[in-house]
């Protein structure tokens, strides 16, 4: 796709060129990624360090921005109904 095309996309449209439903299951890989690499744990002194990090840089550089902020916003959003993704949660 030619940047000019990419450019009158309507602000609706998916984020990727897949399509709603590649993006959907990025973001849920990405939702889960995100809740395993908040249970893995680096035992440091004196505060023990989480995965979250990496995942999250994997994240950003993998979807881009767009596609990235929409998974981390997803990931919140599980958390805030109580789901257990984040880290100390069982």
């Amino acid at each position: 796709m030619n940047h000019s095309a990419q450019a009158s996309l309507p602000i609706t449209a998916p984020f990727s060129a897949y399509g709603m439903h590649a993006d959907a299951i990025l973001v849920a890989t990405g939702v889960l990624l995100l809740t395993v690499s908040a249970k893995v744990q680096i035992p440091l002194w004196p505060v023990p360090m989480t995965m979250q990090t990496y995942v999250i840089l994997v994240i950003g550089m993998a979807y881009g921005t767009r596609l990235g902020v929409t998974t981390v916003l997803g990931y919140l959003l599980a958390g805030a109904i109580g789901l257990p993704v984040f880290a100390g949660t069982p």
